[in-house]
């Protein structure tokens, strides 16, 4: 049996080759294994309860729990090379996508993955298994390029990087199975993270009812900028941080690191000039009530895919899915310096 595994922020060229060895080990055996791989994007090491956050995530700290927690790993520094690795197992600039997905012209920077080097869905489809996508791709965005063009069997999300949580398009590109959608293909509540869930939660559907195994890819934008979430998901977590310096929650986090063990009891709190206490203390009151509201809307923002997360779980428990399916988490980088003010 294979348990809820956890891969907390681990080296993001290792997932894919870990995905298809699991596959190819077992690639004439009945029980080949499930692959839910869950994608954050642009969230900070600290962001999750099981490394010291203050931010709820009960779900994700479940995986820690019940798996492998990685504390030495490694990724990308932004959004389009982290995805070129996990879906080739290769270096970025390896596979063109060196930056973004953008063609610069040079060798390295194409902005779309090589057609001659084999994704993790094509050679997964090839040990049998059925393929699907939900969330953001941003590894090509044009015609051929497309999931549906490299190994996705269905795929429904967002095509290029980061958008309106609530009207993505025009902006940007959105597609599903095959085809690019317009901004009235999306419902009037449309939410992009609750979006992606519930595409999951289709895929898992369909795919107990295929009675094959599976690869689950969901890339949540959440918590990339800009930030959006529903007032009253912003309310619960504005008592995390009226009243608290940035500097004071990071210096709690550090103090439950050291706690969980994460990081030795010598660690040091880093960024000390951007963390610095007195200039807090000197700020507005219109100021320190703006910083509360920006951090409440990560969490909120964090919170709400980690509940995405329980429900794909719980959805794996109840097609009795759960006993054969390896799930892994990570980060597809660190947290942004994209500034909220920006956007």
């Amino acid at each position: 049996m294979i348990s809820y595994t956890s891969l907390m922020r681990c080296s993001i060229r290792l997932i894919s080759c870990l995905a298809i060895a699991f596959a190819s080990l077992q690639a004439g055996h009945a029980a080949r294994p499930n692959i839910v791989l869950i994608l954050a994007d642009d969230m900070g090491w600290s962001d999750l309860g099981c490394y010291g956050s203050e931010i709820p995530t009960p779900s994700i700290d479940s995986l820690a729990r019940q798996g492998m927690q990685a504390t030495r790993c490694y990724t990308a520094s932004r959004c389009s090379p982290s995805r070129a690795s996990i879906m080739t197992g290769c270096e970025p600039h390896k596979v063109d996508v060196g930056l973004l997905d953008d063609d610069s012209g040079r060798p390295g920077y194409r902005g779309r993955l090589k057609p001659d080097i084999p994704t993790l869905p094509e050679l997964l489809k090839k040990a049998g298994y059925r393929t699907y996508l939900s969330g953001k791709w941003h590894l090509g965005k044009v015609r051929g390029t497309y999931p549906w063009d490299r190994g996705f069997d269905r795929y429904r999300g967002l095509l290029g990087g980061a958008a309106d949580y609530y009207r993505p398009m025009p902006d940007r590109p959105f597609g599903e199975d095959g085809r690019l959608l317009k901004p009235e293909d999306l419902p009037d509540d449309f939410y992009m993270t609750e979006d992606i869930t519930k595409t999951a939660l289709a895929y898992i559907d369909d795919a107990a009812r295929a009675k094959a195994p599976f690869f689950l890819y969901v890339a949540y934008t959440a918590p990339h900028t800009p930030l959006q979430a529903p007032r009253g998901e912003i309310e619960k977590m504005l008592p995390l941080y009226e009243g608290k310096s940035p500097g004071s929650i990071a210096a709690k986090r550090l103090e439950n690191q050291k706690r969980l063990g994460i990081v030795p009891p010598s660690a040091k709190l880093g960024m000390h000039n951007k963390f610095n206490p007195a200039g807090y203390e000197k700020t507005s009151a219109e100021r320190k009530e703006y910083i509360a509201e920006c951090m409440a809307t990560y969490a909120a923002q964090i919170s709400i895919m980690d509940r995405g997360v329980g429900k794909i779980l719980e959805s794996l428990d109840r097609h009795h899915l759960s006993g054969n399916t390896i799930v892994m988490f990570l980060s597809d980088n660190g947290a942004t310096a994209e500034m909220p003010q920006n956007n």
